[in-house]
């Protein structure tokens, strides 16, 4: 349950069933345990885009941008 490779797996089967609560409740699940991970990071970014969760987006594309000064993809998303 505090896998968050796992968890990524699941959320994107969740994404492409179009059940937004589950994708996000997943990601939100394992969130302490990944709040490092850039990937991941991005990940949940992503999920919470496409649930509507935009100061959540935001907030995980901030922390990319703290772990990864120049990443690019970051800058552009916040």
């Amino acid at each position: 349950p505090w896998d968050t490779g796992t968890v990524r797996d699941a959320s994107e089967a969740a994404e492409h069933l179009g059940d937004k609560p589950l994708a996000s409740w997943l990601v939100e699940s394992v969130f302490a345990q990944g709040e490092n991970d850039a990937e991941f990071l991005k990940h949940a970014a992503h999920v919470f885009e496409w649930t509507g969760q935009f100061p959540k987006a935001i907030a995980c594309w901030e922390k990319v941008r703290k772990l990864h000064p120049n990443d690019e993809e970051a800058r552009r998303q916040i």
